[in-house]
């Protein structure tokens, strides 16, 4: 049951992870013109890091369950 609990965890957060990088993505080629690209990536890299953003505590969110389901599946709680 921890094996599927983990699988789940882990298909979760990677669509959260992907869903979260192409809204960046979009968000860059809606400013590519205004900014540069290596100072638009930078900024916005640490955007989705800092826990204070709504898509920063999604991302973490995502991480975590990642990481979760990872250990579930490996058998760390058990």
């Amino acid at each position: 049951m921890s094996v599927l609990i983990g699988v789940v965890l882990i298909l979760v957060g990677l669509v959260s992870s992907i869903t979260l990088s192409i809204s960046v993505y979009k968000e860059y080629r809606k400013e590519k013109i205004k900014t540069s690209k290596a100072l638009f990536l930078i900024v916005s890299v640490l955007e989705a890091l800092s826990p204070s953003s709504i898509s920063g505590f999604a991302f973490m969110l995502s991480l975590v369950a990642i990481v979760i389901g990872l250990a579930l599946i490996t058998g760390l709680f058990h």
